[in-house]
């Protein structure tokens, strides 16, 4: 695995590249791509796990494993994966800027939980791949000359871990290959 740490907007974000290793790898795309999405539009969540309903947690166990293990390591808390989605983006898509802090969104009935980190693991990526955007919530600071907004152009097999809270989205995706990512919303155990 290489870890890379930015500091953006002040919001810690870590990208972990390679961060299965070739047999997970293989295994985790078997399982994706077995989903069915045949009554899901393209572009749209395909919920894997929640606290209601685990549709496919069993055989994702390993991925969910290695990301605490990821969390521990560089936020140094221990977290709980409350719900992943599968998010599959076709051409001309692109997500507005928002963030994961929505409490009638995100607040588990059953738990009273609240989202406080925001793991997205990319699958593939290729030209023309959306890029993950963080907003810089800094609005003086756009007066200085500072960007608006960060973009990060991921590798396949990746890992990007940060705070719920940071204001993030996609630019447009310009590609013909459908853009796999899947995304997990923790909170502390």
């Amino acid at each position: 695995m290489i870890v890379e740490k930015l500091e953006v907007f002040p919001t810690r974000v870590f990208i972990i590249k390679n961060f299965l290793d070739p047999d997970e790898e293989k295994k985790f795309d078997e399982i994706i791509n077995g989903i069915n999405t045949d009554n899901k539009p393209a572009g749209s969540g395909i919920l894997l796990r929640d606290n209601k309903e685990d549709f496919i947690t069993d055989q994702l166990e390993f991925f969910y494993a290695k990301s605490k293990i990821e969390v521990k390591k560089h936020f140094n808390v221990d977290v709980d994966i409350f719900e992943s989605r599968f998010n599959r983006m076709v051409t001309g898509a692109s997500l507005p800027f928002h963030h994961h802090l929505n409490i009638v969104n995100w607040e588990q009935s059953s738990l009273r939980t609240f989202c406080i980190l925001t793991g997205c693991y990319y699958s593939n990526t290729g030209s023309g791949f959306a890029k993950l955007r963080f907003n810089n919530p800094q609005l003086l600071s756009r007066f200085i000359g500072e960007e608006p907004a960060l973009n990060l152009e991921t590798e396949p097999n990746t890992l990007v871990l940060f705070p719920s809270w940071a204001c993030h989205g996609t630019t447009l995706h310009g590609s013909d290959i459908t853009r796999k990512c899947l995304v997990m919303e923790m909170t502390l155990k």
